[in-house]
């Protein structure tokens, strides 16, 4: 009898197939429980900030820019508050007569600006602070997709975000929308951050702090947007009473974020009104009984004109707007009822008695807020490229739109597929949910939705990659070669 050693493999089973324990830790099959984010700089941060610094020059030579100096009121503001730090003006000459985080947030670079300098060098100041701010909003969007859903939906929340450089364009004004869209990048990713390694409260502090910081300047910047504030007070509170063990650290760690929001807020605000000579002429009520009598003439009879006010003088709702306001003032004048309180009275009466003026206003003011328009050009003057004329005005709009649809059914999708755990993403819609149900009762702009579209992003991305994924990049499953090694060396006998 012979004894000989042979090579023998096991037979390959169609049924099972096993892989060895080193590739099956490689395979995206099975992706971790969370999702890491990139630590630092890397080489497609550097190529989306370039990009973004391409589509800044791109924008620039657009035909058609928003206002430099928005309505003024925020420039004014900031400026007279750089010139009192700088001691150049007396604090008594500041105040704030709507939002204050626009009015800090633009007066920080216009210290840098001598005084008795041009208005021009002062907006030169805020375009180039505002850039600086941009650049990291959109590395600190990618990394909050990253934490949403690991690095591709990272990555194409960045290339979302170029390809819809709203950003950029409205960087190039004096607007309250910059500061508001920055609060909301903040907190959103420190959430997300925090919710992917959730810690106990003590050790939060800095998160906690971060996420009241964004939080601070998202409201204080547009003040209409307190909603959020409430909504996440009442989701802390559901988390706390009914919630697992994880979801009542969660609550906590909210709750602690709102009232340290409330803190903040409490401390700009009576530190500024103590500093300047006031709040300035016009209340929060006075400008808020303004934008709601806006909103009862908005699209009342004049359905589909976009423009906005006041740009379109010869606007029937806007003309009729105009005088119903100029006969508040003069009741007011006469029997010397405050006109803030004149014009509410006539919205709750309006309100009541016209319902379905309301419901059709509003339906309209969806599509106005969600759809942007050039007003400043007319069509057959529009010229961008090759783009020219009604034909090139008209395939403008539909690129530029096309997109903010992808985003709406992205992110109506990731609702969808998340009813269920929707309160744990509320930082995401909640947002765009404050600003919407605000100004479909009152005044809309596409503008104003801006701060909501970071959540937009991250939704549509988080959403649409696992869908293209599954459709354009399955693969077939083959059988599984052995490995090298994997051979086992038998000894058989033969005869």
């Amino acid at each position: 009898m012979i004894i000989q050693p042979t090579i023998t493999q096991p037979p390959v089973k169609d049924e099972v197939q096993v892989m060895p324990p080193a590739e099956a830790r490689a395979t995206p099959a099975a992706p971790p429980a969370q999702h890491a984010a990139h630590r630092g700089i890397d080489r497609f941060d550097v190529v989306v900030v370039v990009l973004l610094l391409a589509t800044f020059v791109g924008v620039a030579i657009l035909p058609f820019a928003p206002k430099k100096f928005g309505d003024l009121v925020f420039h004014r503001e900031a400026k007279v508050l750089a010139l009192a730090v700088r001691g150049a003006a007396p604090w008594s000459e500041f105040q704030i007569a709507r939002a204050p985080a626009p009015v800090l947030y633009y007066a920080i670079p216009y210290t840098v600006v001598s005084p008795g300098a041009d208005d021009d060098a002062y907006w030169r100041a805020a375009f180039v602070w505002t850039v600086l701010w941009m650049c990291v909003s959109i590395v600190l969007v990618r990394r909050s997709g990253e934490f949403l859903g690991g690095s591709v939906v990272g990555k194409t929340a960045a290339l979302f975000t170029l390809l819809s450089p709203f950003s950029v364009y409205y960087s190039y004004g004096i607007l309250a929308e910059t500061p508001a869209y920055i609060g909301v990048v903040l907190f959103t990713y420190t959430y997300l951050r925090w919710r992917n390694s959730p810690r106990d409260l003590s050790k939060s502090r800095w998160d906690i702090f971060l996420l009241s910081l964004g939080l601070t300047i998202f409201v204080l910047a547009r003040p209409n947007s307190v909603l959020l504030l409430l909504l996440a007070v009442l989701i802390g509170a559901i988390r706390l009473l009914r919630g697992t063990a994880e979801q009542k650290r969660e609550g906590r760690f909210v709750l602690a974020a709102v009232l340290a929001t409330v803190v903040l807020i409490g401390a700009v605000t009576l530190s500024l009104v103590r500093r300047s000579g006031g709040v300035g002429k016009n209340s929060q009520n006075d400008n808020f009984a303004v934008v709601a009598l806006q909103g009862r003439f908005q699209f009342r009879a004049v359905f589909w004109d976009f423009n906005t006010w006041p740009d379109v003088v010869n606007n029937a709702d806007f003309i009729e707007f105009s005088r119903k306001l100029a006969e508040f003032q003069q009741t007011s004048l006469q029997t010397g009822i405050p006109e803030p309180t004149l014009r509410w009275r006539w919205i709750e009466e309006d309100f009541l008695y016209h319902p379905l003026i309301t419901l059709r206003a509003a339906g309209v003011k969806m599509l106005a807020l969600h759809f942007a328009f050039v007003h400043s050009l007319e069509p057959e003057n529009f010229h961008f490229i090759f783009l020219r004329g009604v034909w090139g005005y008209a395939l403008f709009h539909l690129a530029v739109n096309a997109f903010t649809v992808v985003l709406i059914i992205g992110s109506g999708l990731f609702v969808a597929s998340h009813r269920h755990t929707l309160l744990d993403y509320w930082v995401l819609w909640g947002p765009w949910f404050a600003l919407t149900v605000f100004h479909v009762i009152t005044y809309a702009e596409a503008r104003y939705l801006f701060p909501g579209r970071p959540g937009l992003v991250l939704m549509a991305s988080a959403a649409l990659v696992p869908w293209v994924q599954a459709r354009f990049f399955r693969t077939e499953s083959a059988p599984v070669s052995q490995p090298v090694g994997a051979a086992s060396r038998t000894v058989t006998t033969t005869p």
